[in-house]
């Protein structure tokens, strides 16, 4: 039977992609929770429309 499954090298590339993802994923997050009270207090926004606003940058 012919193994299918991905290499170690292949492996090792997804792993290191993920984590990268992750990480600027994560500082995009932290970032835009810094600079979420000034946008909101700038913009005049509810609770609910920057909960909108945070939810659609996804």
């Amino acid at each position: 039977m012919q193994d299918v499954g991905a290499g170690t090298g292949e492996q090792t590339r997804a792993l290191t992609l993920s984590t990268v993802a992750f990480t600027a994923c994560f500082a995009v997050w932290t970032i835009f929770s810094i600079i979420g009270v000034a946008i909101k207090e700038e913009l005049g926004l509810s609770e609910f429309q920057f909960g909108l606003l945070v939810a659609t940058q996804s």
